[in-house]
């Protein structure tokens, strides 16, 4: 028989607020000129 009463989940699994491997490649990305000058120059042009 199952229980009316509801319990909640363990809560010690947290989540990692560290970023995503792709997350973090693109944001080191932007930081570079180059790639930010080909965003702004290179996409409109193609």
């Amino acid at each position: 028989m199952r229980s009316l009463i509801r319990r909640k989940a363990p809560t010690s699994v947290k989540a990692d607020p560290a970023p995503s491997r792709w997350a973090w490649r693109m944001q080191r990305l932007m930081l570079t000129p180059g790639f930010r000058l080909m965003l702004r120059a290179g996409v409109p042009f193609a």
